[in-house]
Formats: structure tokens, C-alpha cells, sequence
């Protein structure tokens, strides 16, 4: 293994290990109407968000009918 390669890994095993703390995070999505935040658990983006399985299978049915 060179230099180069090992320099490679490393960078990949660091954006690897942020990539996934983050991941861990939780996601709101909110509208924020003048100063007060109102959060948009109903909207499907956070449905989306919550639970991308169960999103989709809810967009597969309606389509179907």
C-alpha cells in the first residue's frame, strides 16, 4: 500500500464515521411563521423522514387506486 492509498482510507474512514453520527440525529421539519416555530408532523416530508417504509407503501396504495 503507497502513501496515497493510505491517506484515501483515512479520509474515507473519517467522512464514514461523521456520516454516521449524524445519521444518529434526530430530523424535525418545521415552518417557521415570523419568530414561532411550528412543527410539521403531519406534512409528508416528516412522515417521510419518520418512517420511509411505511411513506411509501401509504404512495403505492393510492396510486394503485
Amino acid at each position: 500500500m503507497n502513501a496515497e492509498m493510505a491517506k484515501r482510507r483515512a479520509v474515507f474512514a473519517c467522512v464514514q464515521a461523521l456520516s454516521q453520527s449524524v445519521a444518529k440525529l434526530p430530523l424535525r421539519l418545521f415552518r417557521r411563521p415570523g419568530r414561532d416555530r411550528e412543527y410539521l408532523d403531519e406534512h409528508p416530508a416528516a412522515l417521510l423522514i419518520d418512517r420511509p417504509i411505511d411513506f411509501l407503501k401509504l404512495r403505492r396504495r393510492r396510486n394503485e387506486t
